[in-house]
């Protein structure tokens, strides 16, 4: 397809250095599709971090850059030096890429309008196309099969750069948007997906749940525990109508940290002096770490799902003497993708799953609808970094 289109760019770490560009429609390859974006959604955790300095944007993210390069580039200085500089191990500081200026955006959903052609038979692993650019084959063997057409309403990840009109994106990325579910709520299956692999390993039949935000990712979470058997979902959160929301999809307590004396303390007293069985900390804010030993009961379980990027002291003891586990971090769609791991998007067609069924109903979730511009884009992320009322912030594409 030819000719133009809108893509939307952070050029540096920080408010103000957003960039909407006009670049040419991109050419899908073997095993790749064109997608027409009809929607696309901010994740209020890894983008807001990018743009703080803290989170590597996506495409980064996937090829090896971690959020302690982004320390050490943005954030350490001899007035506030990293405290783990001096140990991080060599090969852990190595990262050859500039990450910014990068495109954004990694929750989408669209309609494919052209097929890239046949990918072919490639081992597992990296290779390289004949137009030079790197690829990655998700499982073993990809064959000549087409499973996508034109018309195809999709979503999926990695996908990067979905703050624009078009988007590429393989095959193995994408999955198909069932029947009655929208372009916006579909853009949401991402945020399910990541985080169901952590419920499913922390939350057990008629376990006392707390769930620590109920953002996007806390929401979710709190639904499917509810959809598993949780015996009690204890929701925690700063903001009130969030509460709210929560409450009216089946938390049992709500407890916003500004109205009680002590938070660990609320927690106790809502789950009848028992602690919680399983605890789902979904901000990846420092303060909200630091609490899961002290809301545990002893032998309980956590799935820690918020992408934390700053350093964190926590009571290591706690987790040691009280027998606590801890979940290993689902890193959700993209890195475990970008990194060979087979079968790892098998999760998309769970969530897309637990959406039509209604057990997590994203589309409720939406508060924030606008068109892409530079004006409404600065106006979003000046949103989603300070206003913690706003749930989901969805970019329409006509």
């Amino acid at each position: 397809m030819e000719g133009t289109m809108k893509q939307a760019w952070l050029n540096n770490v920080g408010e103000g250095n957003w960039e909407i560009r006009e670049v040419p429609i991109p050419t899908p390859g073997p095993g790749q599709a064109l997608i027409k974006i009809h929607a696309g959604s901010i994740c209020k955790q890894t983008d807001s971090n990018t743009v703080r300095g803290y989170h590597p944007p996506h495409d980064h993210q996937c090829w090896g850059m971690l959020p302690h390069h982004m320390r050490m580039l943005y954030h350490n200085t001899p007035e506030s030096p990293d405290p783990l500089a001096d140990i991080y191990p060599k090969k852990y500081l190595q990262y050859d890429w500039e990450p910014f200026p990068s495109r954004m955006g990694h929750e989408m959903a669209g309609e494919i309008v052209e097929i890239g052609g046949y990918l072919g038979q490639h081992p597992y692993g990296e290779y390289t196309t004949d137009d030079g650019s790197k690829r990655v084959t998700e499982n073993n063997l990809i064959s000549d099969n087409n499973p996508f057409e034109v018309g195809d309403r999709v979503t999926g990840s990695p996908i990067f750069g979905g703050f624009a009109e078009y988007v590429v994106a393989d095959f193995s990325a994408i999955f198909k948007i069932p029947e009655g579910i929208s372009y916006e709520t579909a853009t949401l299956a991402e945020p399910v997906m990541c985080v169901y692999p952590h419920v499913s390993q922390t939350v057990q039949f008629r376990d006392r749940v707390v769930v620590l935000g109920v953002g996007a990712l806390g929401f979710a979470s709190m639904c499917i525990a509810k959809g598993m058997g949780a015996k009690q979902i204890v929701a925690v959160d700063l903001d009130d109508a969030k509460l709210e929301f929560a409450k009216a999809h089946g938390a049992d307590v709500v407890i916003n940290p500004n109205t009680v004396d002590n938070v660990a303390d609320a927690i106790w007293e809502a789950t009848d002096g028992e602690g919680a069985d399983s605890v789902l900390e979904v901000t990846g804010e420092p303060e909200c770490i630091q609490l899961l030993p002290y809301i545990t009961k002893f032998g309980g379980r956590i799935g820690q799902i918020g992408a934390c990027c700053k350093l964190v002291p926590v009571d290591w003891s706690y987790f040691h003497f009280r027998g606590l586990s801890i979940n290993k971090c689902v890193v959700g769609s993209g890195m475990i993708n970008a990194h060979n791991a087979p079968n790892s998007n098998h999760g998309f067609d769970i969530a897309l799953d637990l959406i039509e069924s209604g057990i997590v109903p994203m589309g409720e979730f939406i508060d924030y609808t606008l068109d892409l511009t530079l004006e409404n884009l600065e106006k979003a992320f000046d949103r989603a970094l300070h206003d913690n009322t706003m749930r989901k912030a969805m970019f329409i594409f006509k």
